[in-house]
């Protein structure tokens, strides 16, 4: 239509042809920029919306320690400065022994050639200075080629996956019988051994002796697939406390 010029006008010369038609390319980049950036705005919110409802903490970071990215849960964690918190950006960790690990899974990760990521590390927890229970951390690797991080490789990205067992609920033994078949005896030291507990004193608490803590221990592995107690800590923080009954 912009190309029609009413009777009473002159017709469009041939310049001014070149240049509408120019406009109306402009025009039509111009929009789908504008849908592009409305789609990837949504995808966004989105993505936020999801992370903001996980049950664990999540912190992507360069490999020089930089915060990209912290959900809600995670923010809260570094809000209350108990063990955890940041500065200058960075992600600081008061345990000595965790600070370190991370940062030689931060080199590992910044000084990889190739395809290659480092494998997860599943056995990292970090003291609290309050005495609360340790967070459990478990570092993970991610390869993401558009995000262009300023770091040594911008292309890789840790992430911190943090579980704070001082403010959710243990599941109950109804949960652990229903979900994963154990039996009651196993499903309450399941329970015990979550909220942070060694076989011993689960074994003390729960009134039984350590060998027969021991032997339910294996059939726990044997019924969720887990080898080591961080591994079924980490197992059990999913979101069974909104699975089956909630009573004792």
């Amino acid at each position: 239509m912009l190309m029609v010029r009413g009777k009473d006008k002159a017709p469009w010369s041939e310049f001014e042809r070149k240049k509408v038609t120019q406009i109306l390319a402009y025009v039509r980049e111009s929009i789908n920029v504008h849908k592009e950036l409305d789609r990837r705005r949504y995808i966004s919110g989105l993505a936020s919306d999801i992370l903001n409802s996980s049950p664990r903490g999540m912190i992507a970071l360069s490999d020089e320690g930089i915060i990209q990215l912290a959900n809600r849960r995670s923010e809260a964690m570094l809000d209350a400065q108990d063990g955890l918190s940041r500065h200058n950006g960075r992600l600081l960790i008061s345990d000595q022994k965790a600070a370190g690990m991370l940062a030689d899974h931060l080199a590992e990760l910044a000084n990889m050639s190739g395809e290659g990521l480092p494998e997860m590390d599943w056995n990292l927890v970090a003291k609290r200075p309050s005495g609360a229970p340790s967070y459990q951390m478990i570092l993970g690797s991610i390869r993401l080629r558009e995000w262009n991080v300023e770091s040594r490789r911008n292309d890789r990205v840790a992430i911190v996956y943090l579980h704070d067992r001082a403010n959710t609920d243990r599941p109950t033994t109804p949960q652990l019988r229903n979900f994963y078949g154990m039996t009651a005896a196993q499903a309450k030291l399941a329970g015990v051994i979550y909220s942070g507990k060694t076989i011993a004193d689960a074994a003390e608490e729960l009134h039984i002796s350590v060998n027969t803590a021991r032997s339910h221990m294996r059939g726990i592995y044997a019924k969720t697939g887990v080898n080591t107690q961080s591994e079924l800590i980490s197992l059990l923080t999913s979101g069974l406390k909104s699975y089956g009954s909630t009573k004792d």
